[in-house]
């Protein structure tokens, strides 16, 4: 009971995943979040051939209900929950005029939705321990918007102001909320733009190149970790410059 604890949301796979094996690498016990429970079992075997501690708490995490479940689990796995990384989110361009409402919201409740519902769960435990961190994924979306992508671009500015919100909000708790910001990283997500985009990445990232899953792991394991302990409210860019 006195491991450090986390949950990670959308753990199947890209980031979510990567973030999953940074901190279990850290030391902690994870609890990995998806929709999908095949993925999640795979990579819990994964990490426990490892010698690395993890559990599965597969739902929808915008749905309260089943937050509510995969929360519980963790705790009565862990008696903790010291890290929130919310990651879960889905990816598909929709120009204004083809998207509709059905579209529309299925992408706030992926990206935003989500992340409101997890907050909430887990910072009644945070500010009873007088101690966490919660760290947001977003977007360079939310900054520079993206042609066919209005509905991502909103889902992820909503992110970032969120974080910002709860970031003064629970920081008296000893609660520390802040946000990462990927642009181009090479995500199963992503794939199929890799090869029509590989020239444009090119001109406009500065580093010539898309960025890794680890990459981002990297930043969120330190926002994570007491040597953030003054960071608050921040937005911390992994983009190659882009």
């Amino acid at each position: 009971m006195n491991t450090k604890a986390a949950l990670v949301t959308g753990a199947s796979r890209g980031i979510g995943r990567a973030v999953a094996w940074r901190l279990a690498r850290d030391g902690y016990a994870v609890a990995l979040n998806a929709r999908s429970e095949a993925p999640l079992r795979t990579l819990e075997s994964e990490l426990a051939k490892a010698g690395l501690r993890a559990l599965s708490v597969p739902g929808d995490a915008s749905s309260s209900a089943q937050v509510r479940v995969m929360v519980a689990s963790a705790l009565a796995a862990y008696g903790r929950l010291d890290v929130l990384v919310n990651c879960a989110g889905i990816f598909h361009k929709q120009s204004l005029l083809e998207l509709d409402e059905e579209s529309w919201r299925q992408m706030i409740d992926a990206h935003l939705t989500s992340a409101f519902l997890c907050c909430r769960e887990v910072a009644p435990h945070m500010i009873a321990a007088k101690r966490g961190a919660i760290i947001n994924i977003a977007s360079s979306a939310a900054l520079t918007g993206g042609t066919s992508g209005a509905h991502y671009a909103a889902a992820k500015g909503g992110v970032l102001s969120l974080t910002k919100a709860l970031a003064k909000e629970l920081a008296p708790f000893g609660v520390r909320v802040n946000a990462v910001i990927p642009a181009k990283i090479e995500t199963d997500m992503l794939r199929p733009t890799l090869v029509s985009e590989a020239e444009s990445v090119r001109r406009t990232i500065p580093l010539g190149r898309w960025g890794q899953p680890a990459e981002v792991a990297e930043v969120v394991a330190f926002l994570a970790s007491d040597a953030a302990g003054f960071v608050v409210g921040a937005s911390v860019e992994v983009t190659g410059g882009y």
